[in-house]
């Protein structure tokens, strides 16, 4: 491939790099040092960046039309292996033909797994522009602080979306814990963790995470919920393993006083209506609803809320300007 396209503008160069197919660019900038460099100027876009961590770590890319995967391994020696360059190391790379997606198999006999995948990190995050990371662990014994996916994420500036949510806790040090929920800024954190057993997290009162707009979280058992309520974001998501009526309670008294402002969505999980019980003095009192559905009113500034029974769920929904607009666009249907 010739590469005088290199001396045309950035912008011009922008847009033909996205035409190419992604899994060719991605050959590519393991074969040409003079293309990693104009690449790194380019910074080509990508959906998602999915990182698996496992004994044979693999990395998936996303785009638009594209998805292309890459796996570490040592055990597999056949096909055309062919030498390249990843993040200045010497490796070698080969594309395997019978996956439904585009597939390489990256390996280096005289290194570690994970100094591959560090590498794999750090080249290609070189000069792709990543809209949401996703993490899946399926090793034990991970170091988070020093982890190479957290060292990179916490460098880039444009982290949407960190998740370590599997269908089964992940099981975690009270250190680890306190790493990812105090130094990880990202717009969308979702975690199913169990740290040992005792361990109590509190947000702090000035608890701030500048890009925080979703939290989820699964096994809440660490949690102290009051101090949950201090966050002020868009949408948090809890599995609440006790007492789940008087902690929606605190949630939604705390934003008809007019705390909670960017509050839109709030989805708890784990309600039991046959044993939930009025509560004296409560300002929202859980029973079986008959329609499974209430509003509230903020007096203060008249914003608009829904509450909604789904299941063992409560959802709050709070009418912002930006959805009422959205239901005034709405065409009508009629049957």
């Amino acid at each position: 491939m010739g590469f005088r396209l290199l001396k045309l503008p950035m912008l011009v160069q922008k847009m033909i790099f996205s035409d190419i197919d992604f899994n060719v660019i991605i050959y590519l900038s393991t074969q040409s040092t003079y293309l990693q460099k104009h690449l790194r100027l380019v910074q080509l876009p990508v959906l998602k960046f999915i990182l698996i961590m496992a004994d044979s770590p693999e990395i998936c890319f996303k785009t638009k039309s594209k998805t292309v995967w890459i796996e570490i391994s040592k055990e597999y020696k056949e096909g055309d292996f062919e030498p390249c360059k990843i993040n200045g190391v010497s490796m070698q790379i080969c594309k395997i033909s019978n996956h439904s997606n585009p597939y390489f198999l990256v390996i280096n006999d005289k290194m570690e797994n994970n100094m591959i995948f560090e590498n794999l990190i750090a080249h290609f995050l070189s000069f792709l522009e990543v809209k949401e990371y996703e993490l899946r662990l399926r090793m034990q014994n991970i170091d988070f602080p020093n982890c190479s996916v957290f060292k990179y994420t916490q460098k880039f500036s444009n982290v949407e979306c960190l998740g370590l949510f599997e269908s089964e806790p992940r099981q975690v040090s009270s250190e680890d814990l306190i790493f990812i929920l105090g130094q990880i800024d990202t717009k969308s954190l979702r975690i199913n963790l169990e740290p040992p057993p005792n361990f109590i997290y509190k947000f702090a009162p000035e608890f701030s995470r500048l890009n925080l707009e979703e939290l989820r979280i699964g096994n809440s058992n660490w949690l102290d919920f009051e101090t949950l309520l201090y966050l002020d974001i868009k949408t948090i998501t809890c599995n609440l393993q006790e007492d789940p009526s008087k902690k929606a309670n605190r949630i939604l008294k705390k934003w008809v006083s007019g705390r909670h402002e960017k509050l839109e969505d709030v989805i708890l999980d784990n309600f039991s209506f046959r044993n939930s019980m009025t509560i004296n003095n409560e300002f929202i009192r859980f029973k079986s609803p008959i329609k499974q559905k209430f509003d509230i009113n903020r007096e203060f500034d008249g914003t608009l809320a829904s509450v909604l029974f789904v299941g063992t769920e409560l959802r709050l929904f709070v009418w912002t300007n930006k959805r009422l607009r959205a239901v005034g666009r709405m065409e009508p249907k009629y049957t």
